[in-house]
């Protein structure tokens, strides 16, 4: 208890790491309202790390316009980061399907392609898996492009994508040989 006493006054007083902390505790204990105060304070200061947090908090609540920027502002932050690469494609998802922003397949594309951008992928499977499936919506319906990032996620050796090759299979039937090795030649790139 003194040592929590200890971190909300550190908090109150703007210290980054207790903010994020106690937005941390806080999530962990499921006292929301608190979490989100705190992550709040640690976003304000531009911590990527709170930013992302409170646009889940958000997106948990169905507060689709607030979560939407605070991914933006995580992802404005740079590819050099995870969590910066995730929330972008999280915001480019929310575009795609108009969620707390308008409907937008050209800001999406953009925000998916800049996520991927310098993904490391033994490290990024959901990253490329989200873009791949992103590639294959209604909206933003490219075999290409779909095809060469689920097509990266084999040679990554991690084998939670197993099914990956049913997607390359079903996305190979639309596409002409050429267009295969396009999107192959893609990913080996």
């Amino acid at each position: 208890a003194e040592s929590l006493e200890w971190c909300r006054k550190a908090a109150e007083q703007g210290h980054l790491e207790a903010q994020v902390g106690l937005g941390y505790y806080y999530s962990v204990h499921k006292i929301n309202a608190d979490a989100a105060k705190y992550y709040k304070m640690a976003a304000d200061q531009g911590s990527l790390d709170a930013q992302d947090r409170l646009g889940t908090i958000y997106s948990a609540r169905k507060d689709y316009v607030e979560a939407a920027k605070w991914f933006g502002m995580a992802a404005e932050q740079g590819n050099c980061y995870w969590s910066s690469r995730q929330c972008g494609i999280t915001l480019a998802e929310m575009y795609n399907e108009g969620k707390g922003v308008p409907k937008d397949q050209t800001a999406a594309r953009k925000l998916a392609l800049r996520a991927v951008n310098g993904a490391n992928p033994p490290y990024d499977t959901d990253l490329l898996f989200r873009v791949g499936r992103l590639f294959q919506t209604e909206e933003l319906r490219d075999d290409l492009e779909a095809y060469k990032w689920f097509n990266i996620l084999p040679m990554t050796g991690n084998g939670r994508y197993w099914h990956v090759d049913l997607e390359l299979s079903r996305l190979a039937k639309g596409m002409t040989p050429e267009q295969i090795a396009h999107a192959q030649r893609k990913s080996a790139e």
